[in-house]
């Protein structure tokens, strides 16, 4: 084992293993408040920009029933429910927080998939339609993999105290639908980040009509999500399958540092689609605007050409528009 010259490396380990217990407690309460924010912006979001004066009952459906808002309120509602739980964990040492963490956990990646779907429809479809049902058939059975992970990692837990080889078992089983999860999870992300870097290129040669620059909006946005999505669950694989060497100081400093980015990286994943959204509203803003210049301009060209001196005398012949 290392250590520091001079002290013991027992002393060495309870120091860094304390020193993370309260980074941990930090970061859960940061990413608590964070998520807080977010819920804060998204209604703004809804009410201000996108509810142009509606009434309250006509918002709360536009927030609730709209599938991307929804899908985004559930997606911090859990990164919330995550942490606070992951807090509770640290703080009373019960084994159900933990667990209701890792359920939180499932949850978000299940959103996050669901989300990244209907985001990344219209570019998806926009490269290839024939690629849509094979979308659909990943995104279901990563899905169910997941909630059947979840129920084998309850059933082991539930048959540990009176079934020992049934509760080996069924974590075995749990493993390896973590191990499906996470190749269909990582392929969806490479697969979605391909189709956006492709639409970028192709777009650049497009006319840029409102369209497609939404659609270029949310290739940008896309990338950069699934770029960051890939890093994340990099660091938790890393993290949770790196074994623990005896507990080395090395492999505790790595743990430390893993799992506070970790904790925080789906807070910034968030963040990114409440930007995407503003810069999507922006978009349809600018085009709108744009719309209502060319009315204006039209009908200005209507009121000069019916103005002092764009008519003859009825004697001179037909009444005619100024050129």
């Amino acid at each position: 084992m290392d250590g520091l010259p001079g002290r013991p490396v027992d002393l060495e380990v309870t120091n860094l293993e304390s020193l993370g217990t309260t980074i941990y407690t930090w970061m859960t309460w940061i990413v608590i408040c964070v998520s807080i924010v977010q819920v804060v912006a998204l209604g703004g979001q809804t009410i201000w920009l996108e509810g142009n004066g509606q009434p309250i009952q006509k918002l709360l459906k536009l927030l609730l029933l709209k599938p991307i808002n929804l899908l985004l309120l559930l997606m911090i509602v859990s990164n919330l429910l995550i942490n606070a739980f992951y807090y509770l964990s640290l703080s009373s040492h019960e084994a159900v927080a933990s667990y209701l963490s890792t359920i939180s956990t499932s949850s978000l990646l299940i959103l996050m998939m669901i989300y990244s779907w209907e985001r990344g429809k219209p570019v998806i479809l926009a490269v290839s339609p024939h690629i849509a049902w094979p979308c659909k058939a990943v995104v279901l059975t990563f899905t169910s993999s997941q909630i059947a992970a979840n129920a084998s990692n309850l059933s082991s837990n539930l048959f540990r105290g009176n079934n020992l080889e049934a509760s080996i078992t069924t974590w075995q089983v749990y493993q390896g639908l973590l191990i499906v999860t996470a190749v269909l999870l990582l392929g969806f992300e490479f697969f979605t980040l391909a189709v956006y870097a492709l639409y970028l290129s192709r777009a650049r040669r497009a006319d840029l009509s409102a369209d497609v620059r939404r659609l270029q909006v949310i290739s940008a946005y896309g990338v950069a999500s699934a770029l960051w999505n890939l890093v994340w669950q990099v660091i938790v694989n890393v993290n949770n399958h790196v074994p623990l060497d005896g507990n080395s100081l090395a492999r505790l400093r790595l743990a430390l540092w893993l799992t506070s980015f970790e904790l925080g990286m789906p807070a910034v994943y968030l963040g990114l689609q409440l930007a995407m959204k503003l810069h999507l509203w922006k978009e349809t803003a600018r085009e709108v605007e744009r719309k209502k210049g060319l009315v204006d301009r039209a009908r200005q060209v209507v009121k000069n050409a019916s103005g002092p001196g764009s008519q003859r005398d009825d004697s001179k012949g037909p009444i005619l528009c100024n050129a």
